[in-house]
């Protein structure tokens, strides 16, 4: 009977040996291979933050508005951004409505819509009011960042997580209402284009 407990311990003690070898690789290695993943991921909002902060001084601004002027013409004026702002909205909800597969139903959709606004316009209401940058045209003190634009991306972006799974193109195609909606306020000499840079991010 002794021996019969002696092999049965050494039985389990030598399962339990190797079962540790059966165990999920490290989480500290796998932690630093996600490091290294989220610095690629930073590139491009660093290399546009840059380029915003570098575009801000004075004289680049002067021949950005210069050239934007030469592309737009200086009395450029319309009233399509304060529109087409809104197309990535109708967009997420539509895309179901027209059988393109979504993560979520809609009052998912409707309800992560209405937190990524509230946070994204309190930070933008936030930033204008504490950085106070006069527009291009000299009407205010409130240029940066653009509300316009802000709601265009995060609704983009709502879209994009909603529909990538199933329809890429479908899925990105907001990120063109937004970018023209970005456009569409530089020309209208709301914004400065140093600006849209950093708002991208």
């Amino acid at each position: 009977m002794k021996k019969q407990k002696l092999i049965y311990l050494l039985l389990v003690s030598y399962i339990c040996a190797f079962s540790g070898f059966a165990q999920i690789t490290d989480t500290i290695h796998e932690k630093n291979q996600k490091d290294i993943l989220s610095v690629k991921k930073m590139i491009i909002p660093a290399t546009l933050i840059t380029s915003g902060i570098i575009l801000r001084t004075p004289a680049w601004r002067n021949q950005l508005l210069d050239f934007k002027n030469q592309l737009f013409g200086a009395s450029f004026s319309t009233k399509v951004d304060d529109y087409i702002q809104y197309i990535p909205i109708i967009q997420t909800l539509g895309g179901k409505s027209i059988g393109i597969e979504s993560k979520h139903g809609y009052k998912q959709m409707i309800t992560n819509q209405i937190i990524s606004n509230a946070i994204s316009a309190a930070v933008v209401h936030g930033l204008k009011n504490s950085v106070k940058d006069l527009r291009p045209d000299g009407s205010a003190n409130n240029s940066f960042p653009s509300g316009h634009a802000a709601t265009a991306f995060t609704n983009a972006m709502i879209q994009y997580l909603e529909y990538k799974d199933s329809n890429k193109w479908y899925a990105a195609s907001g990120f063109l209402f937004a970018t023209a909606t970005g456009v569409l306020r530089v020309a209208n000499t709301r914004h400065w284009q140093a600006m849209l840079l950093r708002a991208q991010e």
